[in-house]
């Protein structure tokens, strides 16, 4: 009993019966606190009795988190730094537990780090180390790489600014260094947009079918066929 006291302690978030999921952040947490003892002594680590959380002094600065799970991932980040691939599967587990967002995005979302992000270079270096011109050079290699539609690329670049809206959240971060750009300074896949043109025997067949319609919108589609303007024009005509 003493032994399952001292480890809900130390393990806040553990229960007795853990998922596969549970399993690996546990061993993901292990992993942290073993290397962080190699850089400071967590026996240090004291409970504050009013509010219990949990402190450090090293080299007199003090680290706090809210429990020993938040301060180790708070030592963590400052002495290793975290990356935007090292937040990547946290801010996943987050936007399907804590936001409204649905199965379909974050599929979407997984889709574009797969295809743009994961093993880039740019994502494996700590986050707090990351600014403006690193992401300028990268955007550029990207785009020289792969020819890509402005949609696309914000679709792609949504995914990096969701992870640093997280990095923010949580503290890692208090700037995102990719809203420093000026992103019409790149160029972009032109989208071929194909007008598809009615045939006169075409326009007949409609206007054919709208005659015996007596209501707004088929008076105003054979108004438009027959007067040929554009869409901005007919509505001046209705005001």
């Amino acid at each position: 009993m003493k032994s399952k006291s001292k480890n809900e302690l130390i393990y806040p978030h553990t229960h007795d019966t853990l998922s596969l999921e549970g399993i690996a952040e546990l061993y993901k947490f292990m992993q942290k606190e073993n290397e962080l003892k190699e850089v400071c002594n967590l026996e240090l680590i004291k409970i504050r009795p009013n509010d219990g959380r949990n402190y450090i002094y090293i080299n007199r600065k003090q680290f706090i988190g809210s429990d020993r799970t938040d301060l180790i991932n708070k030592l963590y980040d400052h002495f290793y730094g975290t990356s935007l691939e090292g937040l990547y599967p946290d801010w996943l587990r987050w936007r399907r537990d804590c936001t409204h967002v649905s199965n379909k995005t974050i599929k979407e979302n997984i889709f574009l780090w797969n295809a743009y992000f994961k093993d880039k270079s740019i994502v494996k270096i700590p986050i707090k180390d990351l600014n403006a011109t690193e992401f300028i050079k990268f955007f550029r290699a990207m785009l020289k790489a792969e020819s890509m539609t402005r949609k696309r690329f914000n679709d792609a670049k949504s995914v990096l600014n969701g992870l640093f809206y997280y990095a923010i959240e949580i503290g890692s971060v208090n700037h995102n260094p990719i809203k420093e750009i000026n992103f019409r300074q790149f160029q972009f896949k032109l989208v071929n947009r194909k007008k598809e043109i009615f045939t006169l025997a075409e326009r007949q067949l409609l206007l054919d079918y709208l005659e015996p319609i007596n209501d707004i919108y088929s008076l105003a589609v054979q108004l438009d066929f027959y007067l040929i303007c554009r869409s901005a024009e007919l509505r001046a005509l209705l005001l």
